[in-house]
């Protein structure tokens, strides 16, 4: 078979002319132009109110120099000022603190009599017990803090009185908490003892009795748990929620009958089941 050279010249000419097809189709390359920036929004004009410190503009009735609304703090003027300075000789506060500890008493020894004695809030400190003319006893109820005012004569007029001003501050029983972790790690011990299989810690923290540990068996955890809730801190009737600190405790809960009902048939249920598997 003879080679044919005439076909390579003719297969050449063809691809130039689609090149050069191609190129007058596509045309000459020109650049693109970048695009313009948008023009920017046009504002609307302010319109500007002809008396800007009038009263029905809201935000600058409350500026400085304006009056306020209603329960604002009081800004006497002068002429107020000068009618208090007319009636109001002086304004006493407390110039002194007095601490107290919850369900203690103190006794304040005074040098010259007494002629009054004021306490402001009596749920705090119980009312003043003069006990002598220069004896005055205290003793705190629940923590707080109040005001105790002294009233003596004075020595250079008689009619007039010398006021002296306390700021009492009661604070909580500080070895209550001690106190208080003892008695349950005794009980935790108790209950370690009538449990032996058992391993239970009790922990007071806040007003609250936390319980834990390991137990055998159910039965055991539900007598543990009883027993703990008869031990819990209570509150004393008439007082209000317990505080670690002030004397009051806790109330019991109203489930604690049921939950002694419901350990006692659990550990009965549990008796009845070991006994049918040993039979």
């Amino acid at each position: 078979m003879r080679h044919q050279p005439a076909a390579a010249p003719w297969n050449q000419r063809r691809r130039w002319s689609a090149l050069v097809a191609v190129i007058a189709v596509a045309g000459p390359l020109t650049a693109q132009e970048p695009p313009r920036p948008a023009a920017p929004p046009v504002l609307p004009s302010v319109v500007m109110p002809d008396d800007p410190f009038g009263p029905g503009q809201h935000r600058l009735s409350r500026l400085a120099g304006q009056p306020g609304p209603v329960g604002s703090t009081p800004k006497p003027t002068p002429q107020v000022q000068a009618d208090f300075n007319r009636y109001i000789q002086e304004v006493v506060d407390p110039q002194n603190t007095l601490d107290l500890v919850v369900n203690r008493t103190r006794v304040i020894v005074l040098k010259t009599p007494v002629r009054r004695i004021q306490v402001t809030d009596e749920s705090v400190v119980e009312k003043p017990l003069l006990v002598t003319p220069i004896q005055v006893s205290l003793t705190a109820k629940r923590v707080g803090s109040t005001v105790l005012n002294l009233y003596f004569p004075d020595p250079a007029d008689p009619v007039k009185e010398h006021i002296l001003s306390y700021l009492v501050r009661v604070t909580p029983d500080p070895e209550l908490k001690e106190r208080l972790d003892n008695v349950y790690k005794e009980l935790a011990d108790e209950i370690n003892r009538a449990f032996p299989d058992s391993v239970v810690e009790i922990k007071l923290v806040g007003d609250k009795l936390v319980l834990s540990g390991q137990v055998k068996d159910i039965a055991d955890g539900f007598q543990i748990l009883a027993r703990g809730a008869g031990e819990r801190p209570r509150r004393r009737p008439g007082r209000g929620r317990a505080h670690p600190g002030d004397g009051g405790h806790q109330p019991a809960r109203r489930g604690r009958g049921r939950l002694r009902r419901g350990a006692r048939a659990d550990a009965g249920k549990l008796r009845r089941r070991r006994r049918a598997e040993r039979r």
